[in-house]
């Protein structure tokens, strides 16, 4: 098993656990728990967007900059990808657009 591996990311090492997913014992519940959904207004921005953090870290911005609502997906802060339960996301990502739009 390897502990860390180096990343191209400006030569930093990361501690990056290989083959181990932090979810796979916690219950969809508990993992939707851990995801919070913020409406924020940003300097940068003329409408409200729509963040999703899981764990204090963003996974998702929805905007309405355009006509129609675009969705950004951040990259995980530390591993390679997010891993999710695709119901769980597809949970959060619908409750985050009917808040969102509705407000």
């Amino acid at each position: 098993m390897v502990l860390c591996q180096q990343t191209g990311r400006s030569g930093n090492r990361l501690s990056v656990f290989q083959n181990w997913n932090p979810n796979f014992m916690l219950t969809n519940n508990e993992i939707l728990k851990s995801f919070r959904v913020v409406i924020a207004s940003l300097p940068d921005k003329e409408n409200c967007v729509c963040e999703i953090h899981y764990n204090n870290a963003q996974w998702v911005e929805i905007s309405t900059e355009t006509d129609t609502p675009i969705i950004y997906f951040y990259s995980h802060p530390v591993n390679d990808y997010w891993e999710f339960p695709l119901d769980v996301a597809l949970e959060v990502l619908e409750k985050a657009k009917k808040r969102y739009l509705e407000e």
